[in-house]
């Protein structure tokens, strides 16, 4: 980079010299070649002078006395005083030919003699030329003395070596002065490559896009980053305009931008686009573009600064899923507080309706009106103990005790008590292609599942349509699996009007419905949710609309269930169905702060045989039971009690009778209180409210034989 400059100055140099060499050269030459010229021009006008000369002063001898060696000084002087005008400054001399005198005059002198060795030396000294006159023996010597023939001569040399000198000067002046700038141009471009040459390593390595365009004209100029970014080569962008790479969404944005700053409203603009990639897929990016000013190609230039925001696009929509699920947990830990300072009161209440209401049911005639009130009363009760159900269901820690249960057979008999319940409009069809598959549960959540599902799809058939529910198994490497290694799918699809995009970004929050009001709780979808998610499990929604939706709910498959156990788990079903068992007089502690309660479930103990002794205070019954520990054959206590809880209590009676069988009642089940209940012995835990039958059995099962 540098040798090609040190050489252009030493040319330079040596050029400039040779130029300065050159004139000198010429210069003396020049004063060489004038003075021969002077020396001979001044030969040839001494020649012309004397043959004048001569001819003048034969005319004037004509007309005087032939001349004779005796040719007096006088005559000569005479004779050449008119000619001064012919001679002037020229040194002129008259001689007798062969007398070997001679008179020497000056013209511009007065005459003066010399004699013969001076006139010799003078004519020795100076430039002669003779010339013979004509008819007479006189010779006219006409000199001039190299001095003074090449006094013009010396200072027209001496102007001219003025002027070489000058011009010499001037030239070594300028070859210094170029130099110089050739210097200085040298440091200024070494400067503009090594500013290149860094802007140059920038461009080539900027983790960020940089491009060059004129507005709607193909890419001038892109940097390397850039071209990764979008997946074309550099040749292939010079043939395309930004508008063929750029998201079709985007194109109207980014000539509005851009628009700004031809009209100067901005110097420069920053805003996102999305570019399409050669492989079609979409890169979200923030695009700085600035207008550059000025004259040339470069007036009216984009420079535009591309920058891949997608994956932090991508993590800032991780990062707002990630809040969306930690506002969804704060909802449902609120909730589920909530629920469980409720809960209990609730039940209390509901158990108080449902068992009242039960009895006056069975008092009346079949064909009283006041028998259809009381079952539309019986079934709000049940109504809103099923409320109660799904709000603490949020409220469960997902530590209860799980059983292992077959998938098929809930779904089937949940499908069979939903049909029961769809209008002739609609069609139900169940297809079982895993009817194997066991995962460990609670039949009732999976009920709740099953059925909450189906209850939406018939929603949104709004009159006709079909709904189809399916349990499938998906093992590792099948496409439509999303698990491994196996797990049971159930799905239900309907043929509805589908789900708007807007609708399933909330459809599993709380409350959230778009039913009118009064027509749903928005809890359904919130708790089958809840549920799959306990269960490590999934739940996915394919819909779009007016083209129905599916709900594919992935469950992880504990085992296969053998047909004994299908056996025993139908005759285990046929058994819960029966009449609660009756009892033999055997006498029954029982415990609860509810008055009303407490009443209901002494005449309930009755009608099932059995002896009950009730209590409103947790501390009169252990007074009664201290009193006679024995007479008690088992205790029912109610767990959430002002003085002690129900658990408290059980200890203390056991610290006198360990063997006393205790049934535990609570407004409020988790799985924290299932295991305390049994750590303390208790051989039941029984949720508010509890029906007649499913106290006689438990009760029945937890006395000795």
């Amino acid at each position: 980079m540098i040798k090609p400059t040190r050489s252009f100055h030493r040319s330079t140099l040596a050029g400039g010299l040779l130029v300065v060499f050159v004139l000198c050269a010429a210069a003396c030459v020049n004063v060489w070649q004038s003075r021969s010229a002077t020396l001979a021009e001044g030969q040839r006008t001494l020649q012309l002078v004397a043959r004048v000369l001569a001819g003048q002063i034969g005319q004037t001898l004509g007309h005087a006395p032939a001349a004779s060696p005796e040719f007096a000084a006088g005559e000569c002087a005479a004779l050449l005083a008119g000619l001064g005008d012919v001679a002037r400054d020229e040194r002129v001399t008259l001689a007798i030919e062969g007398s070997g005198q001679a008179r020497a005059f000056n013209c511009t002198t007065s005459a003066q003699d010399h004699a013969d060795a001076d006139a010799a030396n003078d004519i020795a000294n100076t430039i002669a030329v003779r010339a013979q006159v004509p008819g007479y023996p006189l010779v006219v010597a006409v000199g001039r003395s190299r001095d003074a023939m090449l006094g013009g001569w010396r200072s027209a040399t001496h102007a001219t070596l003025a002027r070489t000198v000058a011009i010499s000067a001037f030239v070594l002046v300028l070859l210094y002065l170029l130099m110089r700038e050739a210097r200085r141009q040298d440091r200024a471009n070494a400067d503009l490559r090594a500013g290149e040459q860094r802007w140059r390593a920038v461009f080539d390595n900027a983790p960020v896009g940089i491009v060059m365009l004129l507005p709607n004209q193909p890419y001038m100029v892109a940097n390397p980053a850039f071209c990764r970014m979008v997946g074309y080569p550099l040749d292939a962008l010079h043939a395309l305009a930004p508008d063929d790479i750029t998201h079709p969404d985007d194109v109207a944005l980014t000539r509005a931008k851009v628009a700004e700053l031809e009209r100067g409203a901005r110097a420069h603009v920053t805003f996102e686009k999305r570019y399409v990639h050669r492989d079609g897929s979409v890169i979200w990016t923030e695009m700085s573009i600035s207008r550059l000013s000025g004259s040339g190609e470069l007036d009216g230039m984009l420079v535009a600064v591309i920058d891949d925001v997608s994956a932090r696009r991508a993590a800032e929509a991780e990062r707002l899923r990630l809040e969306a699920q930690l506002r969804q947990a704060q909802k449902l830990e609120a909730l589920g507080t909530f629920a469980g300072g409720i809960a209990h009161d609730f039940n209390n209440i509901l158990s108080a309706i449902l068992g009242y209401g039960e009895r006056v049911f069975a008092a009346l005639p079949a064909d009283s009106p006041a028998r259809r009130d009381a079952q539309q009363v019986l079934n709000a009760g049940t109504r809103a103990s099923q409320l109660v159900e799904r709000i603490l269901a949020f409220s469960r820690s997902g530590m209860a005790a799980r059983l292992p249960v077959q998938v098929a057979s809930v779904v089937e008999e949940t499908v069979d008590l939903f049909k029961a319940q769809v209008p002739p409009g609609v069609s139900v069809t169940l297809r079982i292609d895993a009817p194997d598959a066991v995962v460990l549960g609670d039949p009732t959540h999976l009920h709740q599942v099953v059925m909450n599902l189906c209850s939406n799809a018939l929603h949104a058939l709004d009159g006709d349509g079909a709904i189809t529910v399916s349990v499938d198994e998906v093992a590792a490497g099948d496409a439509n699996a999303r698990h491994a290694p196996r797990h049971v799918r159930i799905g239900v699809a309907d043929n509805g009007a589908g789900i708007a995009p807007e609708v399933r970004e909330r459809i599993f929050d709380p409350f959230f419905t778009t039913r009118r009001r009064g027509a749903g709780t928005g809890l359904g979808l919130s708790l089958v949710d809840g549920i799959v998610k306990e269960y490590g499990g999934t739940i996915e929604v394919r819909s779009a609309p007016g083209e129905g939706a599916c709900f594919l709910i992935d469950l992880p498959i504990q085992c296969i269930a053998s047909r004994e156990s299908r056996e025993i788990d139908a005759s285990t079903t046929l058994q819960d169905s029966m009449h609660a068992p009756q009892g033999q007089g055997e006498t029954i502690l029982l415990v609860d702060d509810e008055r009303a309660l407490v009443e209901l479930g002494e005449e309930w103990l009755a009608e099932l045989g059995y002896e009950p002794v009730g209590f409103a205070s947790p501390q009169d019954a252990l007074d009664a039971f201290l009193a006679d520990p024995q007479r008690f054959d088992l205790v029912l206590t109610d767990q959430t009690m002002p003085e002690m809880s129900g658990i408290e209590l059980i200890e203390r009676l056991h610290a006198q009778r360990p063997d006393l069988p205790a049934v535990l009642v609570s407004g409020y089940g988790t799985a924290l209180l299932d295991e305390a209940a049994r750590a303390a012995g208790v051989r039941a835990v029984l949720k508010k409210p509890v029906d007649r039958a499913a106290l006689g059995r438990a009760i029945r099962a937890a006395l000795p034989l």
